[in-house]
């Protein structure tokens, strides 16, 4: 078996001392286990250069046939290492998303998949700025600028955002009432109220009261409090919303072009719980989006 590795490893790294770094041994062990192998086969399944190797096309030949070999016997024993001693799903989503939108929903993913363990944090980096394994995560719920969709990439809904206070907040009649109001900023949503306005169809407001925070999340909570209006993620909002503790004075939605993603870690894609979790959070994904009518 250990031949089989070694020459497996070194197929897809294209040399004995990546194989030896993938494997943790050392490249002379790797190349007397390859070598083992021709000698059993007499004939090479290696062409060596002065620092590379290539291989031959019976090498080719056994290695398209050995890989998907290894692959079932690989997930075999990840899936009973992972039944014996099952390894919490790490999940990392931004404040907003992860409070507001993924909270609420996880009762049903634990109900339907008690076997699984979640560890959850949030974080307000871009996913750019992420290093998936050197911190240990296994799922990052995020936003994006970009369409970034790919294999380990999933979308998830479009940003939309709508106005909302507390239904203790008064004055707020029509769109213009809002110049008297104090307007609850985050990052750079100064902008984004500018951009809400025209959806509005009325001019922004050359002066007005603001207060301005960290993250979205906090200036949805000021309003919550009464503090103001805030510009509120339609998909983190219903929640509270649909409890009373919202209100959305206006029918305006603004889509901002920025969309919600899911990442998941190339290296751990194939877990089981790993992929529940996936599957799980795309299906709400599906149920939530926003602007998806109540029939569907």
């Amino acid at each position: 078996m250990n031949a089989l590795k070694a020459f497996d490893a070194a197929a897809r790294c294209g040399g004995f001392t990546a194989a030896a770094l993938e494997l943790s041994v050392s490249p002379g062990a790797v190349s007397r286990h390859v070598v083992n192998l021709e000698e059993f086969f007499g004939e090479p399944l290696f062409e060596r250069h002065h620092n590379e190797i290539q291989l031959t096309a019976a090498g080719m030949q056994y290695f398209a046939r050995i890989r998907p070999a290894l692959e079932v016997i690989e997930d075999a024993s990840r899936r009973i290492v992972e039944s014996s001693n099952p390894r919490p799903v790490h999940v990392t989503a931004g404040p907003g998303i992860g409070r507001d939108w993924l909270l609420p929903r996880l009762p049903d993913f634990l109900r339907t998949h008690s076997n699984v363990e979640l560890d959850l944090t949030t974080t307000i980096a871009l996913i750019e700025e992420v290093n998936l394994d050197l911190e240990d995560m296994d799922v990052v719920i995020h936003y994006s600028f970009n369409d970034i969709s790919s294999e380990y990439c999933d979308f998830l809904f479009d940003t939309e955002l709508q106005a909302v206070c507390s239904p203790a907040l008064s004055g707020l009649n029509e769109e213009r009432d809002l110049y008297d109001q104090t307007l609850l900023d985050h990052l750079h949503s100064l902008t984004v109220w500018r951009q809400w306005f025209d959806v509005a169809g009325i001019e922004p407001p050359a002066h007005t009261r603001a207060l301005k925070f960290g993250d979205g999340s906090l200036a949805v909570q000021a309003a919550i409090d009464g503090l103001g209006v805030a510009l509120g993620e339609t998909v983190c909002v219903e929640k509270d919303i649909k409890a009373g503790r919202l209100i959305s004075p206006f029918p305006h939605r603004l889509r901002t072009g920025n969309k919600f993603f899911m990442t998941v870690n190339p290296a751990r894609v194939e877990r089981p719980s790993v992929r529940a979790f996936r599957e799980w959070v795309l299906k709400q994904a599906r149920e939530s989006a926003p602007g998806r009518p109540e029939s569907e």
